[in-house]
């Protein structure tokens, strides 16, 4: 366990895990530990951090923990009876953090809640289960071990006893730091705490933060240049030029500790066929770093880029790499960021001579009606483009109408998701006309429209004519 450096050596306390902990290992560390810090500590308040990475089955979490167990730490804490801020976190299911995060709304409100879940119009994402307790597939074995768990909470315990921020320390501290620096507005005193505050928080890597006796100024000189988050979540090394930035950016934190030397990093890179950086708060100008990397690295096939802030100038790097034949990309993932239809119509306009995508998703970017033409065109002239994502846009009936014409000409598209954008019974006409002469298309998603009757029996219909064998409509359900 690691208990902080310095002066801040025994203010914090971050205990790593190895792959695939279940709920009974977890519980047997998390609890004695937590006990032993509430009582160490005798905190005034508790921020509890409930990031559901953690649980069985997330893309980018390596633990395998279910929602019940998630749960029972909130519980512990709400059952300490003091004030209690929880906050939200990492997640890469998306129905899975759902899940989670209103069971564990339930927990700390007191209420009871169904295991099965209500219809409304996201209900389809919960297929097959349709329940809040979902069972998830996480990794078949915990790696770590109950005796070496059971060591590791020995070792800690023992570090606990040397704890020196028992509650009436603290306050003498503060109180003797601040009369010192003449009442904490900046003064020599004022400046050790900050050091030793920040000596701890930069070796904490749990998820709980205790709050003792508040000092009354926000340590604000400590604050850096406000710079991109991608900048600060993996390199804290001395690498230098492009090598070390591409590394910020690239590179996850299992690789920070075995990098030595900038050509140790090219060689790790040189291979790169993927970039996966999902969620990871990255900006216009990371973008730009990214796609110097992949100009002079063109085995890279695949781009996660999902949950993210690129905005327009990221999707015009992102379309200079479209447009740039000497590329293979196959599959550029961009959900959720910020792209609206500017950003838009800069990817579909490079997609209409790329020779190699594949897929593209460009759900929830703010979509409208407006980029609908360039969207159409991409799809009548890419001679690759095999699956189109826009779901959570807003395209609408006209939007929908225009894409249906790219539909009737000579389009290679294969799958097209237009769930949940305010598609009503016109816009389904339209895509049910198109499918009467589409011979491509093997599956449309319209699920999460508001879709009258009369518009969901044109598309049945349409489906039932179809050419194509194996046609599938994933249509909206009705109510109950």
């Amino acid at each position: 366990a690691e208990v902080g450096e310095g002066g801040g050596k025994y203010y914090s306390v971050n205990i790593p895990l190895q792959d695939g902990i279940d709920d009974d290992s977890y519980e047997a560390i998390f609890k004695p530990i937590m006990s032993a810090i509430m009582s160490k500590y005798d905190p005034s308040a508790v921020v509890l951090q409930c990031g559901a990475d953690s649980l069985a089955g997330d893309r980018l979490g390596v633990f395998n923990l279910s929602i019940r167990a998630h749960g029972a730490c909130v519980r512990f804490f709400k059952d300490y009876d003091v004030p209690l801020l929880v906050l939200g976190g990492g997640g890469y299911v998306i129905r899975n953090v759902a899940r989670c995060w209103t069971y564990e709304t339930a927990v700390l409100t007191g209420t009871e809640v169904a295991n099965e879940l209500p219809w409304s119009e996201y209900w389809h994402y919960y297929a097959p289960s349709y329940q809040l307790h979902a069972e998830q597939r996480g990794r078949e074995e915990a790696e770590d071990k109950a005796s070496k768990l059971h060591n590791r909470l020995l070792a800690l315990q023992s570090d606990l006893q040397q704890v020196r921020a028992e509650r009436k320390e603290l306050d003498a501290l503060v109180v003797s730091l601040r009369s010192e620096g003449g009442g904490g507005g900046g003064g020599r005193g004022d400046t050790s705490l900050k050091a030793s505050a920040l000596n701890a928080s930069n070796n904490n890597g749990t998820s709980m933060m205790i709050i003792g006796t508040p000092t009354r100024e926000h340590p604000a000189s400590a604050r850096k240049e406000a710079r991109s988050p991608a900048a600060h979540l993996f390199m804290a090394g001395s690498l230098s030029g492009t090598p070390g930035k591409v590394a910020k950016i690239l590179l996850g934190s299992s690789e920070r500790h075995r990098l030595a030397t900038s050509d140790y990093l090219a060689s790790l890179l040189e291979g790169t066929t993927e970039i996966n950086r999902v969620g990871k708060g990255l900006l216009p100008e990371d973008m730009a770093e990214i796609a110097s990397y992949v100009e002079g690295h063109t085995r890279v096939e695949r781009m996660f880029l999902s949950g993210n802030n690129l905005g327009l100038p990221g999707a015009k790097q992102l379309a200079t790499l479209l447009a740039d034949s000497s590329l293979k990309l196959l599959r550029l993932d961009l959900r959720h960021n910020n792209l609206g239809n500017e950003g838009c119509v800069a990817l579909a306009e490079a997609l209409c001579d790329n020779k190699t995508l594949q897929r593209i998703d460009l759900s929830a970017n703010g979509i409208s009606a407006a980029a609908a033409s360039a969207i159409a065109l991409a799809i009548g002239r890419s001679e690759s483009l095999h699956r189109l994502d826009l779901r959570h846009n807003d395209l609408g009936d006209a939007g929908a109408a225009t894409l249906g014409s790219a539909l009737r000409g000579k389009a290679l598209l294969q799958h097209l998701d237009l769930s949940a954008n305010s598609i009503g019974q016109k816009g389904a006409e339209a895509l049910a006309e198109a499918l009467k002469v589409n011979t491509i298309l093997e599956v449309l998603d319209m699920r999460g429209n508001a879709v009258s009757p009369a518009g969901l029996k044109a598309l049945e219909n349409a489906k039932a004519a179809s050419q194509v064998a194996d046609r599938q409509g994933l249509l909206p359900l009705p109510p109950p």
